[in-house]
């Protein structure tokens, strides 16, 4: 809590949390741990600490998701800040993703369900 700022970002950081978690996921426990410790002895700032935990929760998500975006085109639907951080994240790892407006794609999945409920019950 103390390490972390709510407000602010820091896309190089992110890119560098991203890339070492998938360079190898076992780390995870290792660099979580150690932010506390970077924040006070090495002067972490408190948005790089924000930036790079996200990176490494994504990166984490990413590696152990990676047998089904690899090869496959990536579609990314949500809120537009994270949307953009799993953009950026995959952009880094050289996976071109598409993103998609998420009140639009949620307004045509609500029509395809209400058209595809049978009008009998």
């Amino acid at each position: 809590k103390h390490s972390v700022k709510n407000l602010g970002w820091d896309q190089v950081v992110f890119v560098e949390g991203v890339k070492a978690i998938m360079s190898d996921s076992k780390l995870f426990g290792t660099k979580l741990f150690s932010l506390r410790a970077k924040s006070i002895l090495n002067n972490l700032t408190g948005i790089e600490a924000k930036s790079i935990l996200s990176g490494y929760l994504i990166g984490l998500e990413l590696s152990g998701s990676r047998p089904y975006w690899l090869g496959e085109d990536v579609w990314i639907l949500g809120e537009n800040d994270l949307s953009s951080a799993y953009e950026t994240a995959l952009s880094s790892l050289g996976v071109i993703a598409n993103r998609c407006d998420n009140e639009q794609i949620s307004l045509k999945g609500l029509k395809a369900v209400y058209n595809s409920i049978d009008e009998t019950l």
